[in-house]
């Protein structure tokens, strides 16, 4: 009896604060739908503007306004700058990368519904999910008592292990989400690594990359 066929891996790098990764979210939801359990899913944050330490340029919060507002045109996402424009808001990824990290590890698979439910905090409410409180206090809706989570949250092993996720997305060269890498584990090179997505793309184009790629001769 011949053993079965090694279930191939599709290896997403998001983070919760890029705005394209926002828009990118009701793609993946249409990724997931059609290819259900053919692949195996893992998510990374990448990590993009981690450890910032200084209020952005008012230039560049003009910038990231107008990107929200196309952004918002091409994917119906809803958008609201007022965080954004806040002159003493600091716009540091780490603390909502480390969240996921660590919801990860209190949860069953409710990391990806969090990373979600603090994305669409930020970019659709305005919430700063920057702030240890507020980042319990969406944990707290998985019923993840607030103390746990900030426990954990806080923890060398946490701190450590976003680092980790981080370091993932640097060994792949990758420097701009969303990014999608599909790890086939079969054919010719059975850790052929193939990259089937890199920004923003629709669904259906997404679908019929992954599934070219899932019979591509490698």
């Amino acid at each position: 009896m011949s053993e079965p066929k090694p279930q191939p891996r599709l290896l997403c790098f998001l983070d919760a604060m890029c705005s394209w990764c926002y828009g990118f979210s009701p793609v993946m939801d249409k990724i997931a739908d059609h290819f259900g359990d053919r692949l195996e899913y893992f998510t990374f944050s990448g990590g993009l503007r981690p450890f910032n330490k200084e209020p952005m340029a008012p230039e560049m919060r003009e910038k990231l306004a107008a990107t929200y507002e196309k952004i918002g045109e091409i994917t119906g996402q809803p958008f609201t700058t007022a965080r954004l424009m806040d002159p003493d808001f600091i716009y540091d990824t780490e603390p909502a990368s480390r969240a996921i990290v660590a919801m990860r590890h209190l949860t069953d698979g409710e990391d990806y519904s969090y990373y979600l439910t603090i994305q669409r905090a930020f970019y659709a409410q305005g919430e700063d999910i920057t702030q240890d409180d507020v980042l319990a206090g969406y944990a707290a809706r998985f019923e993840i008592p607030k103390e746990t989570f900030l426990e954990t949250f806080r923890s060398e092993k946490i701190r450590e292990a976003t680092m980790s996720d981080f370091r993932v997305a640097q060994n792949f060269g990758i420097t701009g989400f969303p990014t999608l890498v599909l790890h086939r584990l079969d054919g010719k090179n059975p850790q052929a690594m193939l990259l089937v997505g890199q920004g923003y793309a629709a669904a259906e184009e997404m679908i019929e990359r992954i599934e070219a790629a899932l019979v591509a001769d490698v």
